[in-house]
């Protein structure tokens, strides 16, 4: 929020980013336009380039909106800052991810809106990758760099620690096919404590396989 912006004004941004989400993730970031977002958001046009700039700043903030929410509700910094062993960071690392994938008060237009970004890429995608998931993907690196030890490759690292992001994904962008599967599935706390439990002890097992193999190799 801008120096000087009183509490109206936040809560007009805040109704702006929200509708304008729900807006983008119906009809596209061509299709849908500010006049549209500004009636459903009951919003003056000018509001617009007020906290945003434009139609871009507009979207680029929406795309990012429940990224920052769910960054300060499930820190990944905790997993950075821990004295604990590389095989509890993991532990952190996959029950803060998850949290934030399936977080129940996370809203339904954006998964919808993110899908259609990543089907369809503007130059928004760039920033929101690079605000959000860049800081998320090095750090699950360095976890697995950690625990596979001595000389392995970039490629490898990148590999193994896609396959640790990729079961926690599917969670998220699979969750419809899951419920059409298993329609007793859960997705409430305890149930995303016991996912991220068993995600990473998997993930550790292989992990600790392919360290072996590795020390196999070089003895």
């Amino acid at each position: 929020m801008k120096a000087g912006t009183n509490i109206s004004d936040g809560e007009t941004r805040v109704r702006l980013l929200e509708t304008a989400g729900r807006i983008f993730a119906e009809k596209g970031f061509r299709g849908a336009t500010v006049r549209d977002i500004c009636r459903a958001a009951h919003a003056n046009v000018a509001a617009v380039n007020y906290h945003f700039g434009d139609k871009t700043g507009l979207y680029t903030q929406a795309l990012q909106h429940w990224g920052a929410i769910a960054h300060r509700k499930y820190p990944l910094e905790i997993v950075s800052n821990s004295d604990s062993s590389a095989e509890e960071r993991l532990r952190l690392f996959t029950r803060s991810f998850l949290l934030r994938l399936l977080d129940e008060s996370r809203p339904s237009w954006h998964a919808k809106l993110m899908a259609k970004e990543m089907a369809e890429p503007t130059p928004a995608l760039a920033k929101v990758v690079n605000r959000y998931y860049r800081p998320v993907v090095a750090q699950i690196g360095e976890i697995v760099r950690e625990l596979l030890g001595g000389k392995i490759s970039d490629a490898e690292i990148s590999c193994t620690a896609n396959s640790v992001l990729g079961q926690c994904l599917y969670y998220h962008y699979a969750k419809s096919v899951i419920l059409e599967l298993s329609p007793a599935q859960r997705f409430d706390p305890p149930e995303i404590e016991r996912l991220a439990h068993h995600i990473a002890e998997f993930s550790l097992a292989a992990l600790n396989r392919l360290s072996e193999k590795k020390r196999r190799r070089t003895r």
